[in-house]
């Protein structure tokens, strides 16, 4: 029953009480009776409100529309007084009860959404602990650093160990073609084919441009491996749900790692978190490592290969740098997400050298120091001085555009360090085909064209 309705309930019902006297008297009767009757008219509208209405509402009649009723009465014409202000009122009580309810009714699906996000950020953080002791049960996971070529002695035509860096696969993720030009296109099906095009001409390179005995080959996962769902227009777009992205990719890279696992004696997989896996909405500095989906898919890629592949050591780590050694060159991995680019005329070079040199400094009060610092994160492949960013296998995306940064294919790096000399051959790893070359590239053109 609406609370119009109701008052005329209330009013009939006072009208009705009231002698006939005073409907039909004049002006002056109908005030001096009025005040007799009035005692007897409070009673009603009393019970009347007391039975339709609820505290809060007899409080907010009381008042606004009693007031009007006993200013009112004075009319001659009582019984078809106009009670259009009293009703305008009231439908602003309605609004503001509507109001209250759609309010009451937020609040409840809010609760029961961080209810559900509480929910599943606990049973990520129960899987990821119980990958973690799975995993430590197995001889093909190491959790410490160390140095990767112990059992390594170089010998002749021996150019060094290769190291590929993977990192910013932003598995899942879809890149909209007809959104940037038509410079870059992404989703599953082409992450798939880009991931095994790394992997093959990984392994062409070395095996045909650069012939050697290599032994060992490092394979460096930097962070960003899926899109994850940190940002609502990741979760609205994503071609896979974040589960389904972990599980697809851990088979698609076991199958890359067994693949150079059977070309090289020992495949060293060192492995840092990105920011895009994380299972908490803002970032957080405890338990980096292991709060993040990027931690459940390297343990799920050790768990597929400690059968299949136990020369594949894979080597996690909690924290959000990792440090290993390749004779006697010290490399530090970390994804890069701390580092901020300033931008300017150098690009992101010249802030994240200034980081590098304060990191630098950091590490060499414990003796921790490094004669080079990987990152990725920046999707710009470069090698400078003692730094080294990777690109990306997603390549070109929207947020780039948006930005104005500079085109760049996904690619990533390739390099050697030998025994004496360190890193020396430096090179990269096309994920894409040429776009120059491939047949099947789309070329856009204008949306019209006026020729006279």
């Amino acid at each position: 029953m609406s609370t119009k309705t109701k008052l005329s309930q209330i009013i009939a019902t006072i009208i009705e009480v009231m002698d006939d006297k005073i409907l039909r008297g004049s002006m002056g009767e109908i005030g001096g009776l009025f005040e007799k009757g009035q005692h007897q008219t409070l009673v009603v509208f009393e019970k009347q409100i007391g039975k339709l209405f609820s505290p809060e509402e007899v409080e907010y009649l009381r008042a606004n529309h009693f007031f009007l009723l006993t200013k009112r009465v004075n009319r001659k014409e009582c019984a078809v007084y106009d009670w259009t202000a009293m009703f305008s009122k009231d439908e602003e009580l309605e609004r503001i009860q509507a109001q209250a309810r759609e309010a009451e009714r937020i609040g409840r699906t809010e609760a029961k959404r961080l209810a559900l996000l509480r929910a599943h950020v606990s049973k990520e953080k129960t899987l990821a602990s119980m990958l973690e002791q799975a995993m430590l049960s197995h001889p093909n996971v190491r959790l410490d650093a160390g140095s990767f070529t112990d059992k390594v002695k170089p010998g002749k035509g021996n150019l060094g160990v290769p190291l590929l860096f993977l990192s910013d696969l932003h598995y899942s993720e879809v890149v909209q073609a007809d959104q940037i030009d038509g410079m870059n296109a992404y989703d599953v099906e082409i992450a798939n084919k880009r991931i095994n095009r790394v992997f093959e001409n990984t392994h062409k390179m070395l095996s045909s441009h650069l012939k050697a005995d290599h032994g060992s080959i490092v394979v460096a996962m930097g962070g960003d491996m899926i899109s994850g769902d940190i940002h609502e227009e990741l979760k609205e777009t994503n071609d896979l749900r974040t589960t389904e992205a972990v599980f697809n990719l851990a088979d698609r890279l076991a199958l890359g790692l067994k693949g150079l696992a059977s070309e090289f004696k020992t495949v060293h997989v060192p492995c840092v978190v990105g920011n895009h896996g994380r299972l908490t909405k803002k970032p957080t500095a405890k338990n980096f490592g292991l709060d993040n989906w990027d931690y459940v898919l390297y343990t799920m890629i050790a768990q597929q290969l400690k059968r299949e592949a136990p020369n594949v050591i894979v080597h996690p780590t909690r924290g959000m740098d990792l440090d290993f050694q390749i004779f006697n060159t010290r490399y530090k991995l970390t994804h890069g997400n701390q580092f901020k680019s300033n931008g300017g005329i150098g690009g992101i070079w010249p802030s994240l050298m200034r980081g590098n040199a304060n990191r630098q400094k950091r590490a060499g009060i414990f003796g921790q120091t490094y004669d080079f610092l990987m990152m990725g994160h920046f999707h710009q492949l470069g090698y400078v001085e003692d730094l080294i960013v990777n690109g990306s296998v997603k390549g070109y995306d929207e947020y780039a555009s948006s930005k104005g940064l500079p085109f760049e294919r996904a690619r990533q790096a390739l390099w050697l360090t030998h025994p004496e000399e360190g890193r020396t051959i430096t090179s990269q790893v096309f994920a894409d085909e040429d776009p120059a070359r491939s047949k099947q590239r789309s070329v856009k053109g204008t949306a019209f064209h006026i020729t006279a």
